[in-house]
């Protein structure tokens, strides 16, 4: 504010003639002149956050030493204000990653005041909006479950990038030790927005084992790949690979159809010409497509009386049978039908796979499986199955597998089955199979043990069996 000091002279004289004299005022303007602001602090909440986030900053107040209220003056560049900020509060967002600098000074509001109006120093904060990466891309598959050499398809999708920056897509894949085997080259550029790349016609593995598919994006804010989860691959060997001597082999994946989609003979795989023959055109089975792990399989229906039968080769009593079947209905014991027979001979009361609502294996004296009323387990529909029946001649004991597990309960002397038919063929026409077979492959000897389980590895790694 200003004063206005006015002062005069006096003589003191009050005893003479005329008394006191005083002289004129003398006026003098004094000033105490607007102090400004101290120094703001800025405090931030949330910061740094990714961009399209807020973040939220206050002028805190370090007084005025004239005693009056404030307000605070914002800016973002240095020179612009920013707009509607003559508050303590500021909020900021930005779309693209980027480094913001704050600027703010207290001001008191005395423009009428000597000096002027006060405004404090500038306190300067820099607060940071991090990259938002592409989404986590994931990685889809033909199928998971392959053969050596055996061309897949696969795809790796996102949703984009959430900032609309363009960005790189990379897919690789990786064996078991997760020593890369194969990438895409240095990626495929994209737009910010959702994208799928599909791999086709594919890539082929050449060494059976696990392997993992993994895709990846990267913008040009990252340093490094974000990978997305990881994708199994099991691949196994072409057939059972290393076990000589297989006398039928059935698999779904070369089998011919009429033009109704109908399987008249099934090719035999060994090329010894044992090719499995429906018992009719009516009784034929259908082929189906991507049943199991984007594989096909044959469908037995209960209401088509359904057989096959398998070529003209009589089997002794050495014998290893493996078969992959999936029955449509649950286990009924007792149900002739619920699902049938699987197997059986078109000779003997000799059966396996399936039969009376269970997963199991008889030899005309009696089940080698377990006791009833299960006969080994009771089946699950639409679960699959790989089953084991063996039987050896010097021993004269029978043995059944499920799963690659031993659900032997007796072993009993086994008779040779003869000649074999799927489904109606055999000398249980009435006991139908109801369900998916996909693959068969019959021995005309006893494997041995690791024989044996090469082959269930084999059978179980390409169908996804389960274990009971």
């Amino acid at each position: 504010m200003v004063f206005a000091l006015s002062v005069r002279a006096s003589d003191e004289q009050y005893a003479a003639v005329g008394g006191n004299q005083l002289s004129g005022y003398t006026t003098q303007n004094i000033s105490f002149t607007n102090r400004a602001p101290a120094e703001p602090i800025i405090s931030c909440v949330a910061a740094p956050v990714p961009t399209g986030d807020f973040i939220v900053c206050t002028a805190v107040d370090q007084g005025d030493p004239d005693g009056g209220a404030v307000s605070y003056v914002w800016n973002n560049d240095g020179a612009t204000t920013i707009s509607g900020s003559n508050n303590n509060t500021v909020t900021l967002t930005r779309a693209t990653p980027m480094s913001v600098t704050l600027r703010v000074r207290a001001r008191d509001g005395q423009s009428g005041a000597p000096g002027g109006e006060g405004f404090s120093t500038e306190r300067v904060r820099t607060v940071s909006f991090t990259n938002r990466p592409p989404a986590i891309p994931t990685v889809t598959a033909s199928k998971t479950n392959l053969l050596v050499g055996e061309v897949f398809t696969w795809i790796v999708s996102t949703a984009g990038d959430p900032e609309g920056e363009a960005f790189n897509m990379q897919a690789w894949i990786y064996d078991s030790g997760w020593q890369l085997i194969w990438n895409n080259g240095g990626g495929v550029t994209a737009g910010g927005g959702p994208r799928t790349l599909t791999y086709a016609p594919g890539v082929a593995i050449s060494v059976p084992g696990t392997y993992y598919l993994v895709g990846g994006v990267l913008d040009a804010y990252m340093s490094q790949w974000l990978q997305g989860p990881s994708l199994e691959l099991t691949v196994v060997a072409n057939g059972p690979v290393g076990v000589s001597g297989p006398s039928l082999w059935y698999d779904a994946e070369v089998a011919d159809t009429n033009a109704n989609g109908r399987v008249l003979s099934w090719q035999d795989r060994t090329g010894s010409g044992q090719h499995a023959v429906a018992t009719s055109t009516s009784a034929s089975p259908r082929l189906v497509q991507n049943v199991r792990n984007g594989r096909p399989a044959l469908e037995f229906a209960l209401a088509n009386s359904v057989g096959m039968c398998m070529g003209n080769r009589s089997y002794g009593r050495n014998y290893t049978i493996f078969a992959v079947h999936s029955p449509a209905r649950n286990g009924s014991w007792g149900s002739l039908s619920s699902p049938g027979r699987l197997m059986q001979s078109r000779d003997i009361n000799w059966l396996t796979g399936n039969w009376a609502g269970t997963v199991s294996h008889f030899a005309l004296v009696d089940f080698v499986s377990l006791t009833p009323p299960s006969f080994g387990i009771q089946n699950v529909a639409g679960a699959w199955y790989q089953t084991t029946a063996t039987s050896s001649g010097t021993d004269g004991l029978g043995r059944f597998f499920i799963g690659g597990v031993n659900r032997t309960e007796r072993n009993i002397n086994t008779v040779a089955p003869q000649r074999l038919g799927l489904g109606s063929c055999g000398e249980y026409p009435a006991e139908v199979f109801d369900g998916y077979v996909a693959e068969v492959i019959v021995y005309p000897r006893v494997l041995t043990q690791a024989e044996r389980q090469s082959v269930e590895a084999y059978l179980s790694a390409r169908w996804s069996t389960m274990v009971p």
